[in-house]
């Protein structure tokens, strides 16, 4: 039978052939060698009640040496250090639990504060507003350079007029871009502020009001020249009014971005003390488990060299009473032997002188005596 075997309806018993390299048949053939050799080193041939009490704690010692003692901590001194460790563990886990408690609370909160604080998108760049301020400033501006510049410096009309609308559109891209880029990035604020923007577009429009009713020669002329005006200083004040919508939009942006990122340090801070308290939980419960499978091991071992001692003990004093029957055996067979020699007890020292003259000592066998 091997050890396995040993109570299999117990599943703490968790003992096989491993824990120790032997089976039942191999350890009773141990000690039934070993008492028997102690019955024939002895030369008894009758049993005695001490004996036989040694006899059997030596199969009682020989089971304990393969499967060792139980657990016991008030006998072993390795087991209450086990002990000790054990009891440092439970008290561990228990605060870690109390601490993984608040961790997760913290946490949640922490989280929760965060996911509140989303990070506002960008505020977009206002590229069709652009486009078409651009193109409005054009329209006003490329009339006025015309018959005030490009007419009297080009010949061709086409030429005058494709300069026209350049210088327009660039002045105006210019003008417009100045007035958004400084809100519309960080760097904005190394710009002139919107209210300087302001008066020096509304100062270059009368500019160029006083220049159209210089050369105008007609009241039509006249209130063109008005209206080109009027159109650029709406322009220019239309500008002003989303510029200062779009500055309001990364002000909140940018005042948003610190308090956001506190908030996710934060919570990632959580994070990581949640999994430190994790890990330090699961370490007290791994240590548990560990100690709590090393008792069940050496209760196990304990069970069956329990269980193996009945037939140890039975086996070693078969064992012992083998070698006493083998030594009865000898002697039995060194008396009929003796028995049927001549008489030479009263030779012995002449046997002995013979021997030395060369005569065999064996003569008479006296060892026999």
């Amino acid at each position: 039978m091997k050890l396995a075997e040993h109570n299999p309806s117990n599943p703490r018993i968790l003992v096989d052939q491993r824990l120790a390299g032997y089976d039942q048949a191999k350890i009773e053939r141990i000690v039934f060698e070993e008492a028997r050799d102690m019955a024939r080193h002895s030369g008894r041939v009758q049993p005695e009640d001490g004996v036989l009490r040694s006899v059997e704690q030596m199969a009682d010692r020989t089971v304990a040496g393969i499967f060792g003692e139980g657990y016991d901590p008030k006998v072993h001194a390795e087991d209450a250090l086990h002990e000790a460790e054990y009891k440092e563990l439970i008290g561990d886990r228990s605060g870690a639990r109390q601490q993984l408690g608040y961790a997760r609370a913290s946490y949640r909160e922490l989280a929760f504060r965060a996911a509140s604080l989303f990070l506002p998108r960008v505020p977009d760049t206002p590229w069709l507003l652009l486009i078409l301020v651009v193109l409005a400033i054009a329209i006003t501006l490329a009339p006025t350079f015309h018959d005030l510049l490009f007419a009297a410096m080009l010949a061709n009309p086409a030429q005058a007029a494709y300069a026209s609308i350049v210088a327009g559109v660039m002045i105006g891209g210019c003008f417009s871009w100045a007035m958004l880029s400084r809100v519309d990035h960080p760097e904005g604020e190394r710009f002139l502020s919107r209210l300087q923007l302001t008066v020096i577009g509304i100062l270059f429009g009368i500019a160029l009001l006083v220049m159209r009713l210089g050369v105008a020669t007609s009241d039509e002329e006249r209130l063109i020249a008005i209206g080109f005006a009027l159109l650029e200083t709406s322009i220019v004040l239309l500008i002003e009014a989303f510029a200062a919508g779009l500055a309001r939009k990364w002000i909140r942006y940018m005042d948003s971005l610190p308090e956001v990122s506190i908030a996710e340090n934060r919570r990632q801070a959580s994070r990581e003390h949640l999994d430190v308290t994790e890990a330090e939980l699961l370490s007290a419960q791994t240590g548990i488990k560990s100690h709590i499978q090393l008792v069940h091991e050496r209760e196990a071992r304990a069970l069956v060299a329990r269980q193996l001692n009945a037939s140890a003990r039975a086996m070693a004093v078969a064992g012992y009473f083998k070698g006493l029957e083998q030594n009865r055996g000898f002697v039995h067979d060194a008396a009929l032997v003796q028995a049927a020699l001549p008489k030479t007890r009263g030779r012995k020292s002449v046997d002995a002188h013979d021997g030395d003259n060369g005569h065999s000592p064996d003569d008479g066998a006296p060892w026999l005596g």
